[in-house]
């Protein structure tokens, strides 16, 4: 007998061996919103079959370790980071993840959006730039506690006529669209301190534009600049958009990631870290947030597709809250060809 054994059978002579180990715990029954979680998420998956979530990710059991998701204590959904995931259609279920308040759809196939994106009343961020959208639902206007819309680079001709029911907007990136005219509601907006209205087909402005008294930051074409009110042109709030030129040279390098604003991802990316201005184009970087998704890449999505692991946010900017809300560099993970307005993130409210 060896002096292992012989030590492991007097210690159980003597009452001295070590304790059994606790078997394990049982596993928690879910809740109902987990369950309803997990139900709307596996309807997005499968409703885009030929998608980068539906090929690499959520196939775990655990819908809380699906990349791009992030959830709250009773296992609702609170994020959703699915930027250059080639998502062509959002189910109407969507509208069942009441607990949303950051949905990050850069850089999609995306044609249309469900009506029942009205229902998500908590969102403070919405990025639906770089996509192939028409029109704009007007149930989009019952999202009264949006902060940041990211519209630009897509294919729309108008805006919601009640525009002007999102009282706490803050950030409203247009540019890139077939706009032709703006509601006459615009003017309502009177938190809007950021407003892109470059390369579109606009000619004209409404009335109520000067009414937009916080506005600090204004890009529109140049032939449009001649009709904006005076007091933007007094505050400096007009500034003027890249040159098509500018925009050409920087696409046309290999590998420069060059955004439609003509920066580079990794120029964007440290005036979004930093929250400040772009003294280049006066980007502001947005202050008072709450949302912080993922910027590394999953899946080989270019430039980033944040994710959650464990209900938690990865990536460089996780779990941060450092006066600048949401996703930087244009959300959590958008293709970095089609690069959002230079140093702007995200605003959301904690």
């Amino acid at each position: 007998m060896n002096n292992q054994l012989r030590r492991r059978v007097s210690d159980l002579a003597t009452g001295h061996a070590e304790p059994t180990p606790p078997p394990p715990e049982p596993e928690q029954p879910s809740t109902a919103d987990e369950e309803r979680s997990r139900g709307v998420l596996a309807k997005i998956r499968d409703s885009n079959p030929s998608s980068k979530i539906s090929v690499a990710f959520w196939r775990s059991s655990d819908f809380k370790r699906w990349t791009g998701v992030r959830t709250g204590p009773s296992g609702d959904v609170t994020g959703l980071a699915l930027s250059g995931m080639q998502l062509t259609v959002l189910p109407p279920e969507l509208g069942q993840l009441t607990g949303l308040t950051v949905l990050l759809l850069s850089n999609n196939g995306l044609t249309q959006l469900p009506s029942t994106l009205g229902q998500l009343t908590g969102l403070t961020s919405l990025m639906l730039d770089g996509n192939n959208l028409r029109q704009l639902p007007s149930e989009l206007c019952d999202l009264t506690q949006l902060q940041s819309l990211w519209l630009h680079d897509n294919q729309l001709t108008s805006l919601p006529h009640a525009l002007g029911k999102l009282a706490n907007l803050r950030q409203l990136i247009a540019n890139d669209n077939a706009l032709e005219q703006l509601p006459q509601s615009i003017g309502e907006l009177k938190a809007l301190t950021s407003l892109w209205l470059d390369n579109n087909k606009i000619t004209e402005l409404p009335e109520t534009f000067g009414q937009l008294t916080e506005l600090k930051r204004l890009r529109v074409d140049p032939g449009l600049q001649k009709l904006v009110p005076e007091q933007f042109r007094a505050n400096g709030a007009l500034v003027q958009p890249p040159s098509p030129r500018g925009v050409a040279a920087a696409a046309s390098s290999p590998g420069s990631g060059a955004s439609t604003s003509g920066r580079t991802a990794g120029e964007e990316a440290s005036t979004s870290a930093a929250g400040g201005q772009s003294a280049e184009h006066g980007s502001p970087g947005a202050a008072g947030s709450d949302e912080r998704l993922a910027q590394r890449p999953a899946g080989g999505t270019a430039g980033g597709s944040g994710g959650a692991t464990g209900g938690g946010v990865t990536g460089a900017a996780a779990g941060q809250h450092a006066g600048a809300p949401g996703p930087a560099t244009r959300g959590a993970g958008a293709a970095t060809d089609r690069q959002g307005p230079a140093g702007h993130q995200a605003v959301g409210s904690s």
